[in-house]
């Protein structure tokens, strides 16, 4: 359960604009163990760093498991859509996002302990896993397609790295027609 709670009255100098209009500014998701504080905001540098962590192949019935979990999140229902994508292909989309791409074992721009995180939740939970939710665009330096996560993409990587060959994605409606006219094989 994702818990609210009011801004502050107060504005701190030389900072821009929290989200939502800054009636919430802080949030804790008991699901995955996190607050706001562990969120990456404007104000805070992201900075590239290696997980001490090698991801092991979890077994078929696991995987087969986890997916079965896999859920659209009640807030993407609007204009989402849930898309069985190949994840070796997804993969190489997200690598073309260079501001977020999360490297094997949780390593590159990763929040700190975030992915460790993600994978001591399916290790312990019963309960639904959210799907991420992925956009899609043409990058104009490159040419290429280019997945950017709006949510999930640290559950896309443990997923990824532990074996997982295709996955339950909620995109956005206008993103199918360029997904589906990309080079990629993404869909399963």
């Amino acid at each position: 359960m994702i818990m609210l709670t009011p801004a502050p009255a107060t504005v701190q100098p030389n900072c821009p604009a929290p989200a939502f209009g800054g009636l919430f500014t802080r949030w804790r998701d008991e699901r995955y163990g996190e607050s706001s504080s562990d969120v990456f905001t404007p104000s805070k540098k992201r900075k590239q760093h290696q997980e001490d962590y090698t991801p092991t192949q979890w077994s078929d019935e696991k995987l087969a498991e986890i997916q079965r979990k896999i859920s659209l999140d009640p807030w993407d229902t609007g204009d989402f859509k849930l898309v069985n994508l190949n994840v070796a292909a997804l993969d190489t989309a997200f690598q073309e996002n260079r501001e977020h791409y999360i490297t094997r074992g949780g390593g590159g721009h990763s929040i700190p302990g975030r992915y460790q995180r993600f994978i001591e939740f399916v290790n312990n939970a019963s309960k639904e896993i959210y799907a991420s939710t992925v956009t899609f665009r043409i990058r104009p330096d490159t040419q290429k397609l280019e997945a950017r996560f709006a949510n999930g993409r640290h559950r896309f990587a443990v997923l990824r790295d532990h074996g997982m060959t295709t996955m339950p994605v909620a995109v956005r409606s206008d993103s199918l027609p360029l997904m589906k006219a990309s080079t990629l094989d993404l869909q399963a």
